[in-house]
């Protein structure tokens, strides 16, 4: 049982999507996508 909480993204900020992105995938930057 985990606690989660639904969070609008315009409530993240971009900061932290972009270390989201970093994390799971350490090749982003690298490529254009799928």
């Amino acid at each position: 049982s985990q606690r989660r909480f639904e969070v609008p993204s315009e409530q993240i900020a971009n900061t932290m999507k972009l270390a989201i992105v970093s994390i799971e995938d350490k090749r982003f930057a690298e490529h254009n996508g799928v």
